[in-house]
């Protein structure tokens, strides 16, 4: 997988960001269902995507999202539901420290010999 400024190519912790959020929100309202079961597994292979820089940067967001995916396939919605949101939570806290990083990234001192 490609790195390209500190973030996976295409953008992989924003799309696991929004399916965190999106799979926690419809887990309010759903049963595990068939629908349910597919978006859980987008979310599954999303993470392996993002997990070279999540294990690099909060490995808690990965074993969080193990976790709602063994609760999920246990049919335990409430306690899956539980552990995407504090995955999501602690993924914003990671594209929210990386932007300030790079928005606030010091410039190198120049030197005369280059």
């Amino acid at each position: 997988m490609a790195v390209v400024g500190g973030l996976p190519s295409g953008n992989a912790l924003v799309r696991l960001h929004q399916q965190l959020t999106v799979l926690a929100t419809v887990l309010t309202v759903a049963e595990l269902d068939n629908d349910v079961r597919i978006m859980i597994a987008a979310l599954a292979d999303t993470a392996v995507a993002a997990e070279p820089f999540l294990a690099g940067t909060d490995h808690t967001v990965l074993a969080e999202i193990r976790s709602a995916l063994t609760h999920a396939r246990h049919g335990r919605r409430d306690e899956a539901r539980a552990d995407l949101l504090i995955a999501s939570c602690r993924l914003m806290h990671v594209l929210h420290a990386e932007q300030r990083r790079r928005t606030v990234a010091p410039a190198q001192p120049r030197t005369l010999d280059g």
